[in-house]
Order: C-alpha cells, then structure tokens, then sequence
C-alpha cells in the first residue's frame, strides 16, 4: 500500500551482520503463486538475507490414470466437485496458479536433499541436515506438502516455520478451508508455527481469521492461501527486532480435542457436498426475492444503547440506502452525516440530515460531497474551529481529507493524506498530544479489507506524513477488524468499535475497550457485541456513533422487491 512508509517497509537498512538469516525448503522450483509471493516478499525485506533454497527431490511416484483412479476410488466425488469448483468459482489472481521462481531465486544458493519418505512424512539424512546447519541459518521456512520430522526441524537457530491452514485449534487434518464451508463456520482461520514432531502441535507464532465463502471452497481458499503471504514476513520483522520467540510464541495453552479431519468418502461427500448445494440454491432464490437496503436507527438523547428494541428507526426512500451514520453540531444545530446510494447507477456520495432534538425527527436529506467515485463513512469531526471529514474513497485509491467553514457543507478537499492506498474507513483519534489513524487494508490483491485493522500516527492529521505503527495490523480478525465508528468515551473507557464481517459483510458490531495505546504496543478488549437478533426484518448492524444529543447505528434490512416497487419513494421517521 502507498502509505507514506508502509507496513512492509523498513527505512534503515541493517548490515548483513544484523540480517536474519533465512533458508527457504521447497518441493521445486516451480510453485503456487502464494508460495512464490510469500518468497518474494520475504526476499525484499531488509530484515533478511535469503541465503540457501532447499530443493526436495520428492522421488517420482507418477502413475498411470486407472491407477490414480484406483487410488483415489474412495474419495471420487469430492475429488469432482473440486474441479468443477474451481471451474465455476476460479477468480483471478489465483493463488494456485504454478509460478516459476528460476529468476527470483536466480541469486540464491541451492541445495538438493533427498527425504527418506514414510507413509505422511519426511525425514532427511544426517549428511543434509549437516551441511544446512553449516550455513548458520536463523530461520527455516517451509513450503513442502509432507509432514516434516526429524533432526531437519532443529536445523534453524528459531527453527522450521510452516503454515497450517486452517485454526489448528479448531481444524487439524484436512482438507483446508473446506471444512469451514460445509460446517458452516463463520471464519476460516490461519497459523503460523514453529514445527515440532505433533503434528500441527508446534509453537503459534501468529493467527488470522478470515470470513469463509459460504458458496465456494476454492474461492475461500483463495482469499485464505493470498492472506497467509503476509503472515511469514510480519513475524521475520518481528524476530528482527527482538531476536527472541519468547514474545512471539502464543503462550495459551493449545489442547486439541477434535476429530482428525480427512477428505469425504463417497457416501459423506454426496452428503455433505448435497446439503451445501441445496444452501446455495436456497440463497439464491431468497436473494432473488429480497434486496438489502440499509437504514438508520437512532436514540434521542444520545449515549450508549441499553437496548435495541427501544431505538427508533429513520427509513430511507425505497430507491436508496443511507449506512455509515456520524453525527456532528455547529451553531446549534446537529446534523447526521450519512452515505447515501442509489441503487440507479451503484455509487455513493455525502448526505446530511438536520436532526431536530424537540420533534426526534430528521429533515430531508441534502448531498454535501459528490464525486465521481463512491464515497462512504463520512467520518466528520471539529478540530481549532474548522470541521473537517475523512470519508472512504478506496474507490480513488485514496484517504482524503475534506474541509468546510460551516455545516453541512460545502467541504472542499484539503489534502490526501494517503495515496495509492487500498484502504477504508479510516478513524482519527487524538491520545496524549498525538493523532492515531485505524484503517482496514487489503494488503494483496486476493484479499479484503474485512479481516485486518491497521493503525497508523502523526502529530498533524492535516499532513501526508503518517507512520505505521509497529505491531500494525494490530488485528487480524474478519469477527472484529474492520472500524465501525469514531473511538467514544464509556465509563471512562476508550471503545474502538468494530465490524463483525464473519457471517456477511456487516453481520455484527463489537466494542473494543483500548487498554494499551503506545509509539511501540496496542492492547483492546471486547466489552460488548450487538447482533441482528432482536427483529426479524434486520439481518445486519455494522456502524455507531456514540453521540450527547442523538447515538445513531444502522441496519441491514432484507426487503420484499414486489413490495418495495409498490410502495413507491415512501419515506420517514419511524
């Protein structure tokens, strides 16, 4: 991302003396795209010295068709539905597209070992794992489909890293991410370990969780394979800093009570596969029925809801949706700030509505920011007289910072603060004398902005000059990354709120006390979750703005399309 300094980016360079020194095992050359970023980006860190690529001459066991037919007889109909998977749902890029790494690894010294193969595992002579260790390695990452074990995973001073994709707390086993569709989890989760001979029972040196793709395996295992990319060299600019995994090491305890998971047999694959059609069959037909349309819901009197029954509802004209609710006064008055979308042409600008305190009634909306992009989270606040507002442009490729003398508007655009940016819902909050940025970035072009929250500091928001802060993303979470409102004051709490995207984009809301906030840590703690339980029109909450005078939220709503276009442009207070 084109964040001033961003995330993967150091600016001092470090001696080759300081450098980690790291060592890559593959089974080739020729790899998955995730595999050949995840080398890339660790290769361009200056954290790093890429010294040794440890080929596995896996011995050839290729075999004839019927043989493979024969072998895999168990297991037919999930190996079909797998293809025909990744032919409907195959999107671009595609992590599983082979890359050759022959000119990235150019530079990079080779060497061939050969594992003796058991029925799940590797193990590698004594004479390779000697001539490994005779190259000092810090780190050992590996990219290899077969179990590890042996005296190879003590060839590296912090030893053998390797992925297990899914929540090794949750899923061990295989295959990944598919598990997480048919179940019907929510999140689909990621971990980084530190190898040990149990099999994924080594130290966890990082965790993320994405919102699993409830139509499609291979899409789910898509965002999830691009997303780990990040995960390997967050951790080695991590190590760099302190040269210990003492800090790393996820020290809860990790007891594994769940089954082995496997890939379906025949009779459990027409089953399962079965019963997740038919859920996509069923989405399909309620979405053809039903459209989304967000609304606002708001409490005179303002602070923090006690419950959700009791708040009143401002309905939009059938023709458009208003989301992202924030509340600024001037001059006596209070104004709601809004995204405003019309379904017409699918794409936002910046309304306001004047909120009348005596009557609880809102005016009409009027648009105040119009752009030839779409534009959400109107993210407005009051700094030395002047109003000023952040809205989401990710559409531009920008954060953007807007000024007016007076409200609503008109607000003129005052400086980027953020360019070439895949970033949204930036949230400003000011601490001791310095200004902190929250912002979900999608980091690689396979991922999302749901899952990750970064943060970033100035001691002038006005200004391009934003430094990321050095534990960003500070969450990797799709249940609670993503901003959902400016950071209010409960009890003498500071609450981040938070989307919870697990289920569908803008499923839950979370409040997140801050407990740390420093140049050099981040700690938060949930205090509250609301979810669209309490009526049965509301499929969604993901935005509140904690405000004196009105606390306004919004609201998914699925409505009837029959009826929608037989009620006309009908709108008002409810």
């Amino acid at each position: 991302t084109g964040c001033g300094a961003s995330p993967d980016v150091v600016t001092e360079a470090q001696s080759d003396s300081e450098k980690l020194r790291v060592a890559v095992l593959v089974e080739g050359l020729t790899v998955d795209a995730w595999i050949a970023e995840t080398i890339r980006q660790v290769s361009s860190l200056s954290e790093v010295e890429l010294c040794l690529v440890m080929v596995n001459a896996v011995p050839d066991r290729s075999a004839g068709f019927l043989t493979r037919l024969w072998r895999s007889r168990r297991h037919l109909v999930y190996r079909a539905y797998s293809i025909l998977d990744r032919r409907l749902f195959g999107r671009q890029p595609d992590a599983f597209d082979l890359t050759d790494m022959s000119e990235l690894l150019s530079g990079t010294r080779q060497q061939t070992v050969t594992p003796r193969q058991l029925k799940f595992s590797d193990t590698f002579d004594e004479a390779d794992v000697a001539e490994v260790s005779d190259q000092r390695i810090d780190v050992c990452l590996n990219f290899c489909h077969r179990i590890q074990r042996g005296a190879v995973l003590g060839v590296a001073r912090f030893g053998v890293w390797s992925f297990h994709h899914g929540d090794a707390s949750v899923y061990r086993g295989g295959p990944p991410g598919f598990w997480e569709v048919m179940n019907q989890d929510p999140v689909t989760g990621s971990t980084l370990q530190v190898l040990s001979e149990e099999l994924d029972g080594g130290r966890v040196l990082a965790r993320s969780w994405s919102a699993t793709d409830e139509t499609s395996v291979h899409r789910n295992c898509n965002a999830m394979f691009w997303k780990t990319t990040r995960l390997m060299p967050r951790a080695l600019r991590q190590l760099s800093r302190t040269m210990s995994l003492d800090d790393m090491i996820d020290a809860d305890p990790d007891i594994y009570s769940g089954q082995l998971y496997r890939p379906p047999t025949t009779i459990a694959a027409m089953r399962t596969i079965g019963a997740h059609c038919w859920r996509a069959v069923r989405r399909k037909t309620v979405n053809k029925l039903k459209h989304e349309q967000w609304q606002i819901l708001y409490q005179p009197g303002g602070g923090l809801p006690g419950s959700m029954h009791r708040m009143k509802r401002l309905v939009p004209p059938v023709d458009r949706l208003w989301a992202d609710p924030f509340i600024l006064e001037a001059d006596g008055k209070t104004w709601l700030f809004v995204e405003e979308l019309m379904y017409r042409n699918g794409r936002a600008h910046i309304s306001a509505l004047e909120y009348d305190a005596e009557t609880q009634l809102f005016g009409p909306p009027r648009p105040v920011l119009v752009c030839d992009y779409h534009l959400s989270y109107p993210n407005v606040f009051q700094y030395e007289g002047q109003y000023w507002m952040i809205p989401e442009s990710s559409e531009n490729r920008q954060i953007e910072l807007y000024t007016a003398k007076e409200l609503p508007g008109p607000w003129t655009l005052h400086s980027v603060l953020m360019a070439d940016a895949n970033a949204v819902d930036a949230t400003l909050y000011q601490k001791d004398g310095r200004w902190w940025m929250f912002c979900g970035i999608a980091e690689v072009d396979g991922g999302t902005t749901w899952d990750e929250s970064f943060l970033f500091s100035t001691e002038d928001f006005r200004q391009p000059n934003w430094v990321p802060h050095p534990v960003s993303p500070i969450v990797s979470d799709a249940r609670r990354a993503r901003p959902a409102g400016s950071v209010f004051m409960h009890n003498g709490m500071a609450v981040r709120p938070s989307q919870d995207c697990s289920r569908q984009y803008g499923y839950g809301l979370r409040l997140n006390e801050i407990t740390e906030l420093s140049s050099s840590s981040y700690q938060e703690r949930e205090i509250g979750y609301v979810t669209p339980d309490w009526s049965a029109d509301v499929y969604g909450v993901h935005h509140i703005c904690v405000h004196d005078t009105v606390t306004v939220m919004d609201v998914s709503c699925r409505c009837s399309r029959l009826k929608s276009r037989l009620a006309g442009s009908h709108s008002g207070n409810e």
